[in-house]
């Protein structure tokens, strides 16, 4: 079971790095055109802004998820470090527990906002504004990958440990 979920998180990260790649590929581009139109040619693309919002919210939700794989999300270890080992790893799990509960919410609540506004177009593209926000609950679910991997590494560390220590 864990070698599955492992794989699984190493294939979602694998995709968040690809297409955040041509996203940020994708983004210098625009910006690049963005300031030639506006202050070479004196045509400012109008359509530009709300593309840029997609994509960087894209960029944003998906940098997250490769941050939570990397362990590199912004976590207050102060606490953490300041207990015996086997009570910090108890505690990292019922955090890690506890931030895929809220992770959970977010993608139900985040595909709700989705379908609600799927109907929705932005005013200068012909694009559902519910792109913009599917780049949360996508990214979401690839974080709860991330930390069921987390906390089964860290009970597998546990019963390693324990046997080790018999």
């Amino acid at each position: 079971m864990n070698s599955l979920i492992k794989k699984l998180s190493d294939m979602t990260n694998f995709i968040a790095v690809k297409i955040s790649l041509v996203l940020i590929i994708a983004l210098t581009i625009l910006t690049t055109m963005g300031v030639v139109y506006r202050y070479v040619l004196q045509m400012p693309l109008v359509w530009l802004y709300e593309t840029s919002v997609v994509i960087f919210a894209w960029m944003i939700f998906l940098g997250a998820s490769i941050a939570f794989k990397q362990r590199e999300h912004i976590k207050l270890e102060f606490l953490v470090s300041s207990v015996p080992e086997n009570v910090a790893r108890m505690l990292k799990i019922i955090i890690e527990i506890i931030t895929i509960a809220f992770l959970v919410f977010v993608i139900k609540e985040g595909f709700e906002i989705v379908k609600n506004t799927w109907n929705q177009t932005y005013n200068t593209i012909n694009l559902s504004t519910a792109w913009f926000y599917l780049s949360f609950p996508v990214s979401a679910v690839f974080m709860v990958i991330h930390l069921i991997e987390a906390v089964l590494e860290l009970l597998f560390e546990k019963n390693t440990m324990a046997k080790e220590g018999q």
